[in-house]
């Protein structure tokens, strides 16, 4: 058994290579999440410090988690204007790319590996999703042009719902053995509508109760449990969490258009500086997420198959 101290320390050393890789990536634009994945396979299947069995099943939490962290912050660096724009071409882009890998993909483990169509059907939205979590940190650093940082961004964030929705109406098909073209769409409209909508009410409330609070300590703390609950709320009622994470952001970011379009008045100066406060506060905690993460990911992976 690994002793507290020995973990603390392997901690503190992921996230100095994390900070290093992150200065390095900054500089010459080489990833640095090459370097946390490789930490996390030393630290893993090459040293054997860490059990496989073990960590696999703390994945779907961490990646949520990561998610969300990532999601949030995305929305609250962007300009809601320019999303609006830009939604109409990354919705298209999203869609392409999904029916065609989803297509190749499913093709492709039919006939070279000769399974099943729905069990290949599986592996389409497995492996079309871009993954919000790795390129909206790569788009911020290395993509100068803001609008095409700002497409890729949001086409990787709605691949992950047209995933996630597609491939359980698929996995209901095979457990079930009914599939309905009706509820596929009653499903995607839900993540999408209830999720951006449960979002939007959620930052405009927050604003409202932020600017009220704003001279008490630990804003930050009150509201990250405001957006995990969120979060929590919108999937409860049938909706995507990681869309209203970046809904809320969304609306967190850009709270000037927010209050003129509901007409509440406050001052903006002030709630600027709270709103930097946040910000900064929050991207740190981000990038603590985003390094466990693919550290993580190291971890788990399996060098027997290369």
């Amino acid at each position: 058994m690994i002793d507290l101290t020995f973990i603390l320390v392997l901690a503190a050393v992921m996230l100095l290579v994390g900070f290093l890789g992150d200065a390095l990536f900054r500089k010459t634009g080489f990833p640095d999440i090459l370097f946390l994945l490789l930490l996390g396979i030393i630290m893993g299947p090459v040293l054997g410090l860490f059990s496989k069995n073990d960590l696999v099943p703390v994945t779907p939490y961490l990646v949520e988690l990561a998610l969300i962290m990532i999601l949030f912050y995305a929305g609250m660096d962007m300009n809601i204007t320019k999303v609006i724009k830009r939604s109409g071409r990354a919705t298209i882009l999203a869609v392409a790319y999904f029916v065609l890998v989803t297509i190749a993909v499913s093709s492709a483990a039919k006939f070279l590996l000769n399974i099943d169509w729905l069990l290949a059907l599986m592996f389409g939205p497995m492996i079309a999703g871009t993954s919000s979590i790795v390129v909206i940190p790569l788009c911020k650093k290395l993509i100068k042009n803001e609008e095409t940082a700002m497409t890729l961004s949001l086409e990787s964030t709605i691949t992950d719902v047209l995933n996630i929705v597609f491939f359980f109406s698929v996995l209901n098909l095979y457990l079930s053995g009914n599939f309905s073209l009706l509820t596929f769409t009653e499903n995607l409209l839900e993540e999408f509508g209830i999720g951006i909508l449960f979002g939007f009410l959620g930052g405009i409330v927050w604003i409202w109760v932020l600017y009220r609070i704003r001279k008490e300590p630990y804003t930050y703390i009150s509201t990250l449990a405001v957006l995990i609950l969120t979060v929590m709320g919108s999937q409860l009622l049938g909706g995507s969490g990681v869309l209203s994470a970046f809904a809320m952001g969304l609306m967190i970011g850009n709270h000037k258009g927010a209050f003129s379009l509901f007409r509440i008045k406050l001052i903006s100066p002030i709630f600027e500086d709270l709103k930097e406060n946040l910000t900064n506060l929050h991207s740190e905690l981000t990038f603590l997420f985003r390094t466990f993460f693919f550290v993580f990911l190291g971890l788990i992976y399996d060098i027997s198959y290369g």
